[in-house]
C-alpha cells in the first residue's frame, strides 16, 4: 500500500514513460517501489487498495512491487536484494573455456 496522491502523480508521470523505455531497451525489467509506507501505516485512509497495486503491476509489466519506508527501514533491503536478483537473471551466463589437457 502507498499514499494515494503520490501514486496518482507517479502513474501520470512515470507509467506512461515505461513503454518508451522498453521500446529502446526491451530486456529491461520494471520493479515498482511504493514509498512512504510509514505514512500509510499511520493513516490507513490514505492507503491504496491492493487490487489497484496489482493493476499497476500488470499495466507496467513489473516483475514485483515492494512497499518501502526509508524512515523506518522497512523494505529497503528487500529492494536491493530484488534488484540484484533481477540483474543476475538478466546477465548472460558465462561460458567456461574448455581446458584441453594432454599428457605426454
Amino acid at each position: 500500500r502507498c499514499e494515494l496522491g503520490i501514486l496518482k502523480q507517479w502513474y501520470q508521470r512515470r507509467v506512461r514513460g515505461i513503454p518508451e523505455i522498453l521500446r529502446y531497451s526491451p530486456k529491461s525489467k520494471v520493479l515498482l517501489v511504493g514509498t512512504k509506507l510509514d505514512l500509510v501505516t499511520a493513516n490507513e485512509s490514505k492507503a491504496i487498495q491492493q487490487d489497484f497495486i496489482d493493476e499497476m503491476v500488470e499495466k507496467t509489466g513489473a516483475v514485483d512491487f515492494i512497499p518501502v519506508s526509508a524512515i523506518q527501514n522497512q523494505g529497503v533491503e528487500e529492494v536491493f536484494q530484488r534488484v540484484a536478483q533481477i540483474s543476475l537473471e538478466l546477465a548472460p551466463a558465462k561460458k567456461r573455456k574448455s581446458l584441453d589437457c594432454s599428457l605426454m
